[in-house]
């Protein structure tokens, strides 16, 4: 059924209470329509608007749009949003001064919020050419208790060449670094695995049994993974050249 729109013309009141309307032309012609809002009872421009236009983003209370969508919006005195937009979550976002729509699994470390993770591999970005001894990238654990850290050497030569893979941790977030362990001696093309997770508080130190993982040299520790850790590389021998075709960390929760 449709709705024929019509006016009713009402004799002035110049005493009785002035009605809220505004001038609109239909095809009836031009009419008064009567305004019924939600309204701050002082500030004219504070009220809720029904529209057919995406709101700009600072309007007063709400604005609905015929479509059905309703896009609300809530400010604080000074008129900051209290609830901005939804926003996906990232590493080292700050202290957050309003509501936030994230989301979920945010993790404090220290100085800023990080996404929590699951196990998840990471290339270390070791990789190359290399002739002199080097340190490693240094690498961040977000949430892991532990970590498998894998190193092919596709090519070793030189005179009694060797490479020495040390795996360190910085207590000061880089700054300085300090062995875990022992280090790994690599004496040929082949593969090594360093593996590093707390298997035992009461034994936390000791070497864990080797499994046999398909690589030619392996080290395990006992001992959760620190925050910010790296590996080095000392090269030895009469003008070594190792060619490091792969280095990745596969984080163990």
């Amino acid at each position: 059924m449709s709705i024929v729109p019509s006016k009713v013309v009402l004799p002035p009141d110049s005493t009785g209470k002035a009605i809220d309307n505004t001038n609109v032309t239909t095809s009836a012609g031009s009419v008064h329509r009567q305004v019924l809002v939600l309204a701050d009872p002082e500030n004219p421009l504070a009220y809720g608007a029904v529209g057919n236009a995406t709101p700009a983003g600072n309007e007063y209370a709400s604005l609905v749009r015929h479509v059905g969508v309703l896009n609300a919006q809530i400010t604080g005195a000074s008129g900051v949003a209290m609830l901005p937009a939804a926003a996906a979550a990232a590493d080292t976002m700050p202290n957050m001064a309003a509501t936030q729509v994230l989301a979920p699994g945010l993790m404090w470390n220290g100085s800023s919020w990080d996404r929590s993770r699951g196990n998840t591999n990471v290339a270390m970005g070791d990789t190359g050419v290399k002739t002199a001894s080097f340190s490693g990238a240094t690498q961040t654990n977000h949430s892991a208790r532990g970590a498998k850290i894998f190193i092919a050497v596709s090519s070793l030569s030189g005179l009694l060449a060797s490479v020495a893979i040390q795996l360190q941790f910085s207590p000061d977030g880089g700054t300085s670094w300090v062995n875990i362990g022992s280090s790994v001696s690599v004496n040929g093309a082949g593969t090594t695995m360093i593996s590093i997770y707390p298997t035992s508080e009461s034994v936390v130190g000791s070497v864990l049994t080797l499994l046999a993982m398909g690589v030619n040299n392996s080290m395990a520790f006992n001992a959760p993974l620190p925050r910010t850790w790296r590996l080095t590389y000392t090269l030895g021998g009469t003008t070594p050249s190792a060619t490091i075709s792969v280095s990745s960390v596969a984080y163990l929760t």
